[in-house]
């Protein structure tokens, strides 16, 4: 008497060419008759094994999880705050695996660093650390027989400037110019005539 059956890993009728083997995720420690319902799953079901698996020591966790005993756990990255002046799209930066964040900044700042970060299955963050530069606007020249006096030196984004003319001189254009988000000044350079 006798039987004919799959090796260790694989599963079907036992004859020639109809063997299969257990699929990813499975395995099978005995050649022993059955079908696919004769591969054991992995104890987790975060879990992969190649193909034709014949111990549970085959059994490993899935690309973004960590083993943790029997089991598999999410993967995650170091929470991350909004840069200064900036915000993620949709207000929120999940932190586990696969999660992907949006960065940006507020009118009259630029990004520096990268706009798009994902979470990677190492744990780490991808792309470079991201800020929010502000606009400056071009120096505006002290007028000829006026002068400015302006509410910061670097010309940065609301920046305020005052101008007068001297005595016996009439200012040509507006008295006061604020630097705006797109980098330009919300008037022309005004003249002491």
């Amino acid at each position: 008497h006798f039987e004919c059956i799959c090796e260790k890993g694989y599963y079907g009728k036992g004859l020639q060419y109809e063997c299969t083997a257990c699929p990813s995720g499975t395995y099978k420690p005995e050649g022993s008759p059955g079908g696919i319902s004769s591969c054991i799953p992995c104890p987790d079901e975060n879990h992969t094994s190649p193909p034709g698996s014949t111990s549970p020591e085959d059994c490993v966790c899935k690309e973004g999880y960590r083993a943790s005993g029997q089991t598999c756990e999410l993967v995650h990255c170091p929470a991350l705050k909004p840069p200064e002046n900036g915000y993620f799209i949709q207000n929120t930066c999940n932190n586990h695996f696969n999660a992907a964040c949006g960065v940006r900044c507020h009118p009259g700042f630029d990004l520096v660093g990268s706009s798009i970060i994902l979470c990677l299955p190492n744990g780490l963050w991808s792309g470079s650390e991201s800020y929010c530069r502000v606009r400056t606007c071009p120096h505006l020249r002290q007028p000829k027989h006026g002068h400015i006096s302006c509410s910061t030196r670097e010309m940065l984004y609301k920046t305020t400037c005052f101008i007068a003319c001297d005595e016996g001189y009439r200012l040509e254009g507006n008295d006061k110019l604020t630097c705006q988000g797109n980098s330009h000044w919300d008037g022309p350079e005004p003249r002491c005539v």
